[in-house]
């Protein structure tokens, strides 16, 4: 006798599906305008980085000119901006049509005019060949809400976040059971020995995909995170690579240039280290290129501490600093249990402090070599020494 499944049968049926669907999906990441915002920040950030290492390793200025129809790069030759020549992977490029562009440079948004300027171009974003990126929050936005941003700081560390997806609309499609009727077979018609599953049948299928399913995600499981510890310690090592590479450039421009202190006036030491400071250490540095022609001087006062287990560089704008004289920080490396320095003056002794204590230096005297030490959480030891017996 030919049957088909009772009600109970398809509620199992459908709560095992249920399950097998609950443990087996992977959520897709936002629509096409949302992966299209999703795309176009990832490409920037991309370019962030070839810009920033092109600006190193050339000894160029680079520059990004963002306008409301693209942006583009532009390479300070001494007296103007201009298009980078054979650019490359930094060639111009167009912004997708549904997608809204808003850009802040250091917390101060900047209007985007809709097409470049053919005379005098001015970018709003500069790779300096010291390894300084002007720290700037590039937003994008689809007409449906999607969208999201992208945040580099001074030292080309970059920081991608996608806006949440909007919620789906309530209601959509329903699907119900549909009533069937069966037709009454007239009498002495053939009865065929066809039937459908059993609920043994099926809960065996069911088992089967279950199991190749589980094995199948966990498999998919390990890979992402293999991939994910990966691309942790690809960005760890960025950092720790983008820690010294600031701190080179800072002790290898140092100038001894003393400060004025910014509460009585007094003179400050041009180089300041050890633990009882406020800054762990504190220097005058040359060498900040000014393409930009922002009323300011080329030397810079920049100081490195550690708080929170995170290490940071602070810089102010100008060397002597009044009290209302803001401070530029920029985190580095997290995870950090010790970030400690040693000094060697001209008798080739070591000191914990500069200047030393009960060995007084004048103001613009500067040690010959200094060495780093930076303990990492996970045990993991940096140790740099650096000759600084330029002066």
């Amino acid at each position: 006798m030919t049957r088909g499944f009772t009600l109970v049968e398809m509620l199992v049926v459908l709560v095992i599906a249920g399950m097998i669907a609950m443990f087996a999906l992977i959520s897709v990441r936002g629509g096409g305008e949302q992966r299209l915002a999703h795309d176009e920040l990832r490409r920037i950030e991309r370019l962030v980085e070839v810009a920033s290492d092109e600006s190193v390793y050339r000894t160029l200025e680079l520059g990004f000119e963002f306008r409301a129809s693209g942006y583009r790069t532009l390479v300070w030759d001494g007296v103007l901006w201009r298009p980078l020549p054979q650019p490359g992977a930094l060639r111009p490029r167009e912004w997708p049509e549904a997608l809204a562009v808003t850009l802040e440079v250091e917390g101060r948004e900047i209007p985007l005019l809709p097409e470049f300027l053919v005379d005098e171009p001015t970018p709003q974003v500069v790779f300096l060949s010291s390894g300084e990126v002007s720290a700037f929050r590039l937003t994008l936005i689809a007409d449906n809400g999607h969208g999201g941003r992208l945040d580099v700081h001074l030292t080309g560390a970059a920081e991608r976040m996608v806006a949440p997806r909007a919620p789906r609309r309530a209601g959509g499609n329903r699907h119900g059971f549909r009533r069937s009727r069966r037709r009454l077979r007239p009498r002495g018609a053939h009865r065929m020995n066809a039937r459908g599953f059993t609920l043994i049948e099926l809960l065996v299928a069911v088992a089967i995909l279950v199991t190749m399913t589980a094995l199948a995600y966990g498999g998919l499981n390990t890979m992402i995170s293999q991939y994910h510890d990966a691309d942790a310690r690809i960005e760890r090592l960025g950092s720790i690579q983008r820690t010294m590479m600031l701190l080179s450039s800072d002790l290898l421009q140092l100038q001894p240039r003393s400060v004025r202190e910014q509460f009585h006036g007094d003179r400050m030491h041009a180089f300041i280290g050890g633990p009882n400071h406020e800054f762990v250490l504190e220097l005058t540095r040359g060498g900040w290129s000014n393409p930009a022609r922002h009323r300011r001087a080329t030397l810079q006062r920049a100081a490195w501490r550690l708080r929170a287990g995170r290490i940071e560089r602070v810089h102010w704008q100008v060397v002597d600093r009044a009290q209302q004289q803001q401070a530029v920080v920029t985190p580095l490396l997290d995870e950090v249990v010790r970030f400690e320095w040693r000094f060697m003056d001209r008798a080739r002794e070591w000191h914990d402090a500069w200047p030393p204590v009960g060995a007084p230096q004048p103001p613009d005297e500067l040690p010959r070599a200094a060495e780093l030490t930076i303990v990492l959480e996970n045990g993991d030891e940096i140790r740099r020494l650096f000759a600084l017996s330029a002066y």
